[in-house]
């Protein structure tokens, strides 16, 4: 039998997923030298997350454009260095994804991009200190309404209320954010 002695000060939380209790982590799998795992972070439910054993590099994995809430559910295979998850994308219902880039995954949340006002009635704008290629506006269905490049503000005032999602584009990659159009 082997036994092996560790004390309290030989552990160190990661990331504090769920500040109001217990993120119950579970599934944990290696792919591609980051972790996947499930964890609830109070707000969304069980869902999934990747790590590459930094705090700053822990979150929620969730697509560029995903019109239903909680789109990816805790159900996961790794299977030849792909990670696939049963997810609700598209409208079409759960469906059978493949997850194609992890790095990516955990690059994302590392552009630093302020989108405002929000809601917005006619213009918004984008404050980053990142170069911006192109911002693209898209429907809750994920479809692509309108595309800019080399602006400073964005007039949205053509399209109904509603809520619809902005992907900024820059040099280190690709950051999508919620705007509320009033």
């Amino acid at each position: 039998m082997l036994t092996l002695n560790v004390n309290a000060q030989s552990f160190e939380m990661l990331k504090d997923i769920n500040p109001n209790g217990s993120s119950k982590p579970y599934g944990l799998e290696e792919l591609n030298g980051k972790l996947i795992f499930n964890a609830d972070d109070g707000v969304h439910g069980s869902e999934l997350w990747i790590t590459d054993g930094t705090e700053a590099n822990t979150m929620m994995i969730q697509p560029d454009i995903a019109p239903a809430s909680n789109p990816l559910y805790p159900y996961k295979y790794v299977f030849d260095g792909s990670l696939y998850v049963r997810a609700h994308y598209n409208g079409n219902g759960d469906e059978l994804w493949k997850v194609t880039s992890t790095s990516s995954l955990v690059a994302e949340e590392l552009i630093n991009v302020t989108l405002y006002p929000n809601p917005v009635s006619d213009d918004f704008y984008i404050k980053t200190t990142e170069t911006v290629e192109e911002v693209s506006l898209y429907s809750v269905a994920g479809q692509k309404l309108r595309t800019w490049k080399n602006q400073n503000n964005f007039n949205v005032s053509e399209f109904s209320e509603g809520i619809y999602f902005v992907k900024i584009s820059t040099l280190k990659g690709d950051k999508t954010m919620k705007i509320v159009k009033k």
